[in-house]
């Protein structure tokens, strides 16, 4: 990852409040790969919750940050992906992608923390589900993932050649071959990646372990739902990416009411600028964070 601050990611990692949630899971599900709102209820029946809608925006005057090309593994000390992946896109080195006008961003992570005790109460019974990757047209999708403590991370390998992936806070590795799965179990928080860091490079996806399930990333449209939003709460909502500025803003929904809210973004970096060094995982959070403040990068 790219420049955040250490005491700011263990508070994004944290979750909910100064001490983070803790919530019990039970059953297993599924989800489609581009559309996180997709997945199974994590959340029982009973929760009181809301939900927040709007769009990701670019700022005026700013251009989409680039990745330089090493960081998706396609550097000269790599070997060239084979022909039927296709040659390099100009969207390959786009950590997210900008549509219409004013633009919207995809691939941006929205989540929300709010006060401890009263963030549990409103989620109540949390349930692991499956977050699945996939690597098509040997092109890892989507590029940005986030998940729940207790998840799964399924990585599905639908493209016709073999990738042996490193993945997940612990940087899992096992070859992939084609219409093969793994399954990776996302038991601590972190900020981590998906790559293939060995022989074919499949790109990269940025992967995101948080303590509740309120959390998503906005769709191809720039658009986002972010569901699970505990009721009758001032909650804080974070509009992240590794690439860009936090964007933070303060609302309140009530049971079963939606909130539109549109949120700003500003790229960190100047784009295609090569990187200082690899980037590491980051370090899991400790058990009881030090109190909030306002963070680069959210909690």
């Amino acid at each position: 990852m790219t420049r955040f601050s250490a005491a700011a990611l263990v508070l994004l990692l944290a979750g909910c409040g100064q001490n983070g949630c803790q919530s019990r899971r039970s059953a297993d599900g599924t989800v489609a790969p581009s559309a996180q709102s997709a997945a199974p209820e994590p959340v029982g029946p009973n929760a009181r919750v809301g939900v927040v809608y709007g769009r990701i925006l670019l700022a005026e005057g700013a251009t989409l940050p680039r990745v330089h090309p090493t960081e998706i593994d396609r550097g000269p000390e790599r070997p060239e992906l084979p022909a039927n992946c296709g040659p390099a896109r100009d969207t390959d080195t786009l950590p997210v992608e900008g549509v219409g006008s004013p633009t919207a961003l995809n691939g941006i992570m929205i989540t929300a923390t709010g006060e401890e005790a009263a963030f549990i109460r409103a989620l109540g019974q949390v349930r692991p589900v499956d977050r699945t990757v996939r690597i098509e047209g040997c092109r890892l999708n989507p590029k940005m993932l986030t998940a729940t403590v207790g998840d799964t991370l399924v990585i599905q390998n639908d493209s016709r050649y073999a990738f042996l992936p490193s993945a997940g806070p612990d940087q899992f590795h096992e070859t992939l071959l084609p219409n093969q799965n793994r399954r990776v179990a996302l038991d601590h928080t972190a900020v981590s990646f998906v790559r293939c860091l060995f022989s074919y490079g499949c790109g990269r996806t940025d992967l995101v372990v948080l303590k509740h399930p309120v959390h998503t990333v906005s769709d191809v449209s720039g658009r986002y739902e972010l569901r699970y939003v505990p009721a009758d709460l001032d909650v804080q909502l974070h509009a992240w990416h590794p690439r860009f500025q936090e964007t933070t803003a303060v609302t309140r929904v009530r049971a079963g009411e939606r909130v539109e809210l549109d949120l700003v973004l500003r790229p960190l970096d100047a784009p295609g600028q090569p990187p200082a060094a690899q980037p590491e995982p980051a370090p899991e959070a400790p058990s009881a964070p030090a109190a909030p403040a306002a963070p680069a990068a959210p909690r």
